[in-house]
């Protein structure tokens, strides 16, 4: 590790500048450099390994797309869910502004891991393991 170095994870490592965690990385062939602005080790190590799992996933090329809009995410995410609580017979209550919402007050990230979601849908597929789901709080309803 290096004199500033404090946590390495491959070629993405952390460092601490003036009290606050910066990643540093090299990811083919550029250089990564972004402040985490977080002063805990222990969310930098999270940042890190979304910043890593985005870059050796290749989903954050296309994460910023214009013709993917997060009202039309939170409408799929909408129906994937509605429709999955008509089958259980489950009730289910919330529109998709209410959806869109609650994800725009996460700022489009997972509101327990932090986790930036993603918008991309590969046709013919699973969905992106990084896009928004609702959980239930209590399971019966």
């Amino acid at each position: 590790m290096g004199k500033r170095e404090v946590y390495r994870d491959e070629d993405f490592y952390l460092i601490k500048r003036d009290g606050f965690y910066h990643l540093i990385a090299t990811h083919e062939g550029q250089r990564i450099r972004k402040s985490l602005r977080t002063k805990d080790l222990g969310e930098a190590k999270i940042r890190l390994e979304s910043v890593k799992r985005e870059c050796l996933s290749g989903w954050r090329s296309s994460y910023d797309d214009s013709d993917m809009d997060w009202r039309q995410v939170a409408l799929a995410v909408h129906k994937r869910h509605r429709l999955s609580s008509v089958e259980r017979n489950i009730p289910f209550d919330l529109d998709p502004a209410e959806v869109y919402e609650l994800m725009h007050s996460t700022g489009f990230k997972c509101a327990v891991s932090g986790i930036a979601f993603s918008k991309t849908t590969v046709p013919g597929r699973w969905r992106d393991p990084w896009a928004p789901s609702l959980d239930r709080i209590e399971n019966r309803h």
